[in-house]
């Protein structure tokens, strides 16, 4: 498959779980909004460990340590929406894709260009807009 089609379907993953946490969020706290959410996650990977391979090596336990990252993020993400407005939090923590940008430039030499600062700064002015 062409990676716009992967592109799609975390975009429609990632949506209607966004949608499914701020409602569930009404119910359950943030911690086991998050511990529930996270079991799901590896169900669903156990589900497909058949048709793949688990490498298991220092990466594997770099990725591991990445999992932890994510976590204190995800955490981080539901307390926010705990206490506030899904429709300004996700504009807001949707900004974490600036990071891996730079990152990207600074230590992968990756490029970095004009259009790609112009839509970081588009981001920049429909969160303002959006949480105004």
């Amino acid at each position: 498959m062409d990676y716009q089609i992967y592109c799609l379907i975390a975009l429609l993953g990632w949506g209607f779980w966004g949608f499914g946490t701020k409602i569930l969020g009404k119910y359950l706290a943030p911690f086991p909004l998050s511990f529930f959410s996270n079991i799901g996650t590896v169900i669903f990977l156990l589900l497909l460990l058949p048709k793949f391979s688990v490498p298991l090596n220092k990466f594997s336990f770099y990725a591991l340590f990445n999992g932890i990252v994510a976590g204190v993020g995800t955490l981080g993400f539901y307390f926010a929406l705990n206490k506030g407005e899904a429709s300004i939090i996700f504009p807001i923590t949707s900004l974490y894709i600036a990071i891996p940008v730079i990152l990207g430039y600074l230590f992968l030499k990756e490029p970095l260009t004009l259009k790609h600062l112009g839509g970081f700064i588009l981001t920049l002015i429909a969160i303002y807009l959006l949480s105004s």
